[in-house]
């Protein structure tokens, strides 16, 4: 049920607060946002999310320079080819052959 849920969003929120650790947060809950194909909302400076989002720019950065995020943007994400775009994300991101990557190097130390 819950991909029925998030499909019925425009857009979603990463709630994650930004501190001295914040950098290596992998939050699950985006790669299941990008799966629905939304655009999130997410601080700066959360594990590699708000870097991937800043460079593809399929959603928006909050920071302490900008708190008020342009919504405009995001509802001009959400056409059928945007979707699709930020669907890309959790395969290229959070797919399972990454995943496995990951725990390997973090596991086993095989870099």
């Amino acid at each position: 049920e819950v991909p029925a849920y998030l499909n019925a969003a425009d857009f979603a929120f990463c709630l994650h607060k930004p501190h001295k650790y914040s950098h290596a947060y992998s939050p699950i809950k985006n790669g299941e946002y990008w799966a629905c194909g939304l655009p999130t909302i997410i601080p700066e400076n959360i594990g590699d999310d708000s870097q991937i989002i800043t460079q593809t720019n399929l959603g928006l950065i909050i920071s302490k320079k900008r708190l008020n995020p342009n919504i405009r943007n995001l509802n001009l994400m959400k056409s059928d080819s945007k979707t699709e775009e930020i669907r890309s994300l959790s395969k290229r991101y959070r797919s399972i052959t990454t995943t496995l990557s990951a725990y390997k190097k973090i596991i086993f130390n095989k870099y």
